[in-house]
């Protein structure tokens, strides 16, 4: 997803020029809060828009997984963006599951390629921001870092105590969800398979979003869903590898059920 080149109205104060505060304290991992920017002090200008904002900060460690979910409670299409807060540099954008209905989610999937705190901003798409819940969700899964060339495996269970993901691809936009670490060399190509354990009805989903490192140029996320056995190739670019994060997932939010992850190269 492109970068937007934003100015922000009042990022050097602690308030907006309406008195309303543009940073909202800080985000711990595994909470939310609900607020509205409707009317916000803290704007950015985007061409001849201006958009309202809120920030939060996010204490994020190396190799982390993190999923940042940022729900519309009116009709309004919100973006997340994570910042470095000493440059106000864009880091990453979160992905839009809907098209500016009520109720459209913004989602972030983030491992962290170094240990800080960060701005998590939240702000509007488009004319007339409200209400929104942001939460930072904790997903079961691993952070150890799948490296190896060879095939490697896990096993799981996905239930309704599992983290949600959500993604426009999707067969019904959101599911529970684990989450896992790879790295992919330059120019090799993983194959990652999600598939239905020990009889289970599991209908599974995989994700692959990425790369996560800090000068990472090319950008990643692919989505194969609707069956008891996914697959999808991962193939680093040509100049580097990088770290991805592979989202093991039911393709609905009612999907459940026990699954093995497989990552490796392609049968030849």
């Amino acid at each position: 997803m492109a970068a937007l080149v934003l100015v922000a109205a009042c990022s050097d104060a602690p308030v907006g020029p309406r008195g309303l505060p543009c940073a909202r304290g800080t985000l711990a991992r595994g909470t939310g809060v609900e607020s509205t920017i409707a009317g916000s002090a803290c704007t950015t200008t985007e061409g001849s828009a201006t958009r309202a904002y809120a920030d939060y900060d996010v204490d994020l460690t190396e190799g982390e997984r993190y999923v940042f979910t940022l729900r519309s409670s009116d009709a309004w299409k919100p973006l997340l963006e994570l910042r470095d807060p000493s440059t106000g540099a864009f880091v990453r954008s979160g992905w839009v599951t809907g098209a500016g209905e009520a109720g459209t989610t913004a989602e972030m999937l983030y491992v962290a390629p170094q240990s800080g705190r960060f701005t998590l901003r939240v702000r509007e798409a488009d004319s007339g921001a409200g209400a929104y819940t942001l939460h930072s969700q904790i997903c079961g899964g691993s952070s150890t870092e799948i490296f190896s060339s060879q095939t490697v495996g896990a096993e799981g269970t996905i239930d309704a105590a599992d983290c949600v993901v959500h993604d426009r691809w999707l067969d019904a936009d959101s599911a529970h969800a684990e989450t896992f670490v790879v790295y992919v060399n330059r120019a090799e190509t993983k194959r990652v398979t999600l598939a239905a354990r020990g009889g289970s009805t599991f209908v599974g989903a995989v994700i692959v979003v990425g790369a996560f490192e800090r000068d990472a140029s090319a950008w990643t996320r692919a989505v194969a869903s609707g069956a008891s056995q996914v697959s999808l190739d991962l193939t680093g670019p040509s100049d580097k590898g990088g770290t991805y994060m592979i989202v093991a997932a039911g393709n609905t939010i009612a999907n459940l059920g026990d699954y093995t992850l497989t990552v490796g190269p392609p049968a030849p």
